[in-house]
């Protein structure tokens, strides 16, 4: 057990482990996965070599491309390495069924809610248990499950929730409701805007015309960062290549990414050893997320759940909001550029004023600040 952060050195490196973990859930490439750790083994090699051994043999698998390819798209690896780490516990946008809740035991926040309830009434008496889950499958799950009704259980939500298109509660948590997407849209002076939109052919064919190879991403602020709100957010050009390319890029072309970012930076402990940048890997895909269309999450989708061909979404988002519960307000935002109902209801919804005092326009009676006159004798 590790102690107080004031009196053992190893809580800094627990921490930065820990930060690690949960960035490269989420993920959105497995090639971007096994860049990460390949880059943290090293490291963690050097800092706690137990920690190592036991992630490698009880979480991480190494993998081919080939066999990788059965269920995810990846066909070359990095850094000259002949497989890919892979572990169960990676969820990325395109790894696992997005309203999962994004783990290996999704069913555990499927049970938590009512296992609070069994607790605190069998603390007693152990054998209360079956009463109570008799009151909990007549009352509770009877009716949360709609198992009266003939209606058949969808696997993706059927409508967004109301919150992702204009919340306070969502500008609250420093995330913006699609409604603040919509209205700062407009380009700013330097000619960008909140989002950046470019094109890539992901299918690896070289010089082909076919536009089914294509995917098209829209890079946005996924949370409020250095007081800037996400739909505030300037998306340079530099910023949506880089962050587009390195979910696009494999082999070669991803190393040179990784680079650029500065994702992958050169050890100086070590001579032509590589190491992690956890504030470079947090800039790219913790503040900003990629809303894709295309090739890319059509080809990296599940096999199961193409095979028993059931409709699933045209935009997907990297963002962890998407991943865990199937729809986000980036999602919605993209889909409004391109549909006039959509972007018709996104226009006539009100933004929530700041709270605080009214700006007063120029040329009113009430922008004119009232002086109080001081009050003279008048001299006989």
């Amino acid at each position: 057990m590790l102690r107080s952060r004031s009196t053992d050195p190893r809580r800094a490196n627990f921490n930065q482990l820990e930060a690690i973990l949960g960035i490269s859930r989420t993920l959105p490439t497995i090639q971007l996965f096994d860049a990460v750790w390949q880059l943290v083994f090293p490291w963690l090699h050097t800092v706690c070599p137990r920690a190592e051994t036991y992630l490698k043999s009880t979480y991480f698998k190494s993998v081919t491309p080939e066999n990788l390819q059965r269920q995810l798209h990846c066909r070359s690896t990095l850094w000259g390495s002949k497989h890919l780490w892979f572990a169960g516990f990676w969820s990325g946008i395109i790894g696992t069924y997005p309203g999962s809740s994004c783990g290996t035991q999704p069913l555990e926040s499927f049970h938590s809610y009512w296992q609070g309830r069994v607790r605190a009434k069998a603390r007693a008496e152990p054998t209360e248990i079956f009463a109570c889950m008799q009151d909990l499958y007549k009352d509770d799950w009877s009716e949360k499950f709609s198992w009266q009704e003939k209606r058949a259980f969808l696997t993706w939500p059927e409508k967004p929730s109301e919150a992702l298109y204009n919340s306070a509660s969502l500008r609250s948590a420093g995330r913006s409701p699609a409604v603040d997407f919509w209205h700062s849209r407009s380009p700013r002076l330097c000619g960008s805007k909140n989002y950046f939109q470019c094109y890539i052919r992901t299918d690896g064919v070289k010089n082909s015309v076919d536009k089914s190879g294509i995917t098209t991403f829209w890079i946005l602020r996924s949370m409020r960062h250095e007081g800037l709100m996400p739909a505030e957010a300037v998306i340079t050009k530099a910023i949506g290549h880089r962050v587009a390319n390195l979910i696009a890029a494999e082999g070669k072309e991803l190393e040179k990414w990784l680079a650029e970012s500065g994702i992958a930076q050169e050890d100086e402990r070590t001579a032509g050893s590589k190491r992690l940048n956890l504030d470079n890997l947090r800039a790219a895909f913790t503040n900003h997320c990629a809303v894709m269309e295309g090739h890319l999450p059509c080809s990296c989708w599940p096999r199961l759940h193409r095979k028993v061909k059931e409709p699933f979404p045209t935009v997907v988002c990297t963002c962890v909001e998407f991943l865990m519960h199937g729809e986000c307000e980036h999602v919605i935002f993209v889909k409004a550029l391109g549909n006039n109902t959509l972007a018709a209801m996104l226009e006539k919804m009100p933004v929530v004023a700041k709270k605080g005092r009214k700006r007063k326009t120029e040329g009113s009676k009430t922008a004119r600040p009232k002086t109080r006159q001081r009050k003279t004798k008048s001299v006989p």
